[in-house]
């Protein structure tokens, strides 16, 4: 059983992941925003918090759901996984939750978590990028330059035929 596959899918989906035992993943959303020259979409941002260890449920069922086993036996494999996850902490070595960030234990042994900046988990900004102004601005300025070329300029010889049919009667009149 790989517990990443899982926190990454269910952050998609839920604000608050509880790995019973460790800790919980909270997801907050975060506004789209202008940063220089760029316009960062919105997105979620991932943190990790110790406080909260009490089994909520959610992971247990998609695990017993997914694999087709009892809760109480989801609940074991979690329970594996975790120790596993401490082991390697108290080892001194990062845990890596592919798609999500890394688990680490800081100079006060606290656990300490760094997200993947680059993975946006929020599901309403799927598909949209960064976008640079800069590029903005120059696609503009070539579309416009280019329609300008491409427009037909009508010759000036039929108003300047008017200008004199025009003068030529004006003479006469007079």
């Amino acid at each position: 059983m790989k517990l990443t596959n899982y926190i990454h899918e269910l952050l998609l989906s839920n604000e608050t992941l509880i790995i019973p035992g460790l800790g919980a993943f909270i997801s907050t959303y975060k506004p789209a925003e202008i940063s220089g020259n760029e316009i960062k979409p919105p997105s979620k941002k991932i943190s990790f918090t110790g406080l909260f260890k009490n089994n909520d449920g959610v992971l247990v069922t998609a695990i017993a759901r997914r694999a087709k086993i009892s809760q109480p036996n989801a609940l074991k494999r979690i329970e594996r996984e975790r120790e596993n996850i401490l082991y390697q902490l108290d080892k001194g070595e990062k845990v890596t939750f592919e798609n999500v960030g890394v688990l680490f234990y800081n100079e006060k042994n606290e656990i300490q978590f760094t997200p993947f900046s680059e993975d946006n988990l929020l599901l309403d900004s799927f598909g949209l990028e960064t976008i640079t102004l800069e590029d903005t601005v120059e696609k503009t300025i070539e579309t416009e330059t280019a329609e300008v070329l491409t427009e037909t300029v009508e010759p000036i010889t039929e108003v300047e035929e008017e200008v004199k049919i025009v003068s030529s009667e004006e003479s006469v009149e007079k």
